[in-house]
C-alpha cells in the first residue's frame, strides 16, 4: 500500500480540489 505520507497528502489534495471545483467561477 501507499505510505500513510502519501495518503495524507493525497486525501489534502483531494479536499482542495473539491474545493476548488465547488468554488463558484
Amino acid at each position: 500500500n501507499t505510505h500513510p505520507n502519501l495518503a495524507r497528502l493525497s486525501d489534502k489534495l483531494e479536499q482542495r480540489q473539491s474545493f476548488i471545483d465547488s468554488r463558484p467561477e
